[in-house]
């Protein structure tokens, strides 16, 4: 409990009934006295168990956090991708609803290199999910360099969610680059007018 705040200690004090001075002589008589509490840092006072507890649940904390590190660099090494860095700063851990989601090294060079930030969690649902046949890191890269300058990415308000893009397969699209614009009646006549 922290009563280094005053507002904090005239609470305890009012919600016992006593004055903040009988309040001070209370936990003075609780700390030397009977020894039932303790301070651990200034102002901040607790009782053996609670800190028992509070030290075992930071224990377990650390512990699990370094068998999930263990784990992440068994499944990187298990898949064959390469660190461009620290585990540490390929780690990039999203919070939701207490679990964490570690992206892999490839996803993280698609989602940097993708033009459209939206929807991180579901493009890397469907990053680990494309099937057979799987293209490879390099020719989603290429693609996506490609299709930046393709006329429907030019105004930025046709490219796709990247979880979309992943889904619809759409590096297998065909490209029509700015500068490969057909002329009015070559539309036309393409679509059999």
């Amino acid at each position: 409990m922290d009563i280094s705040k005053k507002y904090n200690k005239a609470a305890v004090a009012s919600d016992l009934g006593l004055t903040i001075k009988s309040f001070d002589e209370f936990i003075i008589y609780l700390l030397k006295e009977c020894e039932l509490i303790r301070e651990c840092d200034s102002g901040i006072i607790t009782t053996d168990i609670v800190q028992e507890n509070f030290d075992k649940v930071m224990g377990n904390r650390e512990k699990a956090r370094e068998r999930k590190q263990r784990w992440v660099e068994k499944v990187l090494k298990g898949s064959g991708e390469k660190l461009k860095c620290s585990p540490e700063q390929n780690k990039k851990v999203k919070e939701s609803k207490g679990k964490e989601t570690i992206y892999t090294p490839n996803f993280i060079s698609f989602w940097e290199e993708y033009p459209k930030k939206i929807g991180k969690g579901a493009a890397f649902k469907s990053y680990k999910n494309i099937l057979d046949p799987k293209p490879t890191l390099k020719v989603i890269l290429d693609i996506i360099s490609l299709q930046i300058k393709s006329e429907q990415w030019q105004t930025k308000k046709y490219i796709p969610n990247p979880a979309t893009w992943l889904n619809q397969r759409r590096w297998e699209d065909e490209i029509t680059p700015v500068n490969n614009k057909l002329s009015k009646e070559e539309v036309l006549a393409k679509h059999g007018f």
